[in-house]
């Protein structure tokens, strides 16, 4: 499993915007809540129920998802994406869960460092 912080459009890494590479799929992850999910295997893309939370939020899920707000939602209504829990710990398994929250806390102390020494 991978974390990678997402970039904005000047190729600077955003802090607390997070694509896990896991196994099975990506996951786009904003500060603590999972919000996208796109399956390895090609199946229905998997949007939490508080897909559309904030302007931040917005911006780097639609980066993820490469699409507008507009397309989201039409993807919504015609069931090409799912709206699901996906925040809620039976939706992923406990040691997906554990491995994300490892990997965040060691991913922020390298980001911290890495911005001293440009400072």
């Amino acid at each position: 499993m991978k974390v990678r912080n997402m970039c904005s459009p000047r190729g600077n890494r955003v802090p607390n915007q997070y694509i896990v590479y896991a196994p099975e799929g990506q996951y786009f992850q904003s500060y603590d809540s999972i919000v996208a999910f796109i399956p390895e295997n090609g199946g229905k893309i998997k949007l939490d129920k508080e897909w559309n939370y904030s302007k931040t939020t917005s911006k780097y899920r639609n980066s993820f998802l490469d699409e507008g707000i507009a397309e989201t939602r039409q993807k919504i209504v015609d069931g090409v994406y799912e709206v699901v829990d996906l925040n809620k710990g039976d939706k992923l398994d406990d040691m997906v869960w554990l491995a994300l929250n490892k990997y965040r806390a060691e991913f922020e102390v390298w980001f911290k460092m890495i911005h001293s020494i440009n400072d």
